[in-house]
């Protein structure tokens, strides 16, 4: 019989996203035994929730562009350690091997870049650039690249784990 996986505080939880209702947010998972399988388990945990939170997050940013009304603070959205994944991406539940790997580099970078594709549409849309933001998000925009390429690349490591 497999070990139920440990719930507790530091992992990744989609509820800090505005708009991302509760029944889609569980409770944070923690890493209680590194290089265990449960590593492995909650490491697929956080990354299929990261992928729910960035899909919200461009929801959210069409919502906002669409309707003019833009509460996001630019500097916090370009930071990609301020959301669940970036703290826990950044944080000290991840293994030293795991993080001296390329995948998890890859990862990372696209993760910022996503965070700074993100920011650049919030910047448009509050400077009034509807068109330009628009343009952003839409496919093939540099935020829609930016965030497509950062879920295949979680969708991988998902995998690999």
């Amino acid at each position: 019989m497999r070990p139920k996986l440990a719930r507790a505080q530091g992992g990744f939880n989609a509820s800090s996203i505005p708009g991302v209702p509760r029944k889609f947010c569980p409770e944070r998972p923690t890493l209680r035994n590194i290089g265990s399988e449960r590593t492995e388990e909650t490491m697929k945990d956080q990354i299929r929730k990261a992928l729910t939170a960035h899909a919200a997050w461009k929801v959210r940013l069409k919502t906002a562009v669409a309707s003019g009304a833009n509460d996001l603070d630019v500097a916090q959205v370009k930071s990609d350690r301020h959301c669940d994944f970036g703290h826990w991406l950044h944080g000290s539940a991840i293994p030293v091997s795991v993080r001296e790997t390329e995948t998890y580099r890859e990862i990372s970078r696209l993760h910022a870049a996503f965070h700074e594709a993100a920011a650049q549409v919030v910047d448009l849309a509050r400077s009034g650039k509807k068109a330009e933001a628009e343009a952003a998000i839409r496919i093939g925009g540099p935020f829609s690249r930016a965030s497509a390429n950062l879920d295949a690349a979680l969708v991988r490591w998902e995998a690999a784990i």
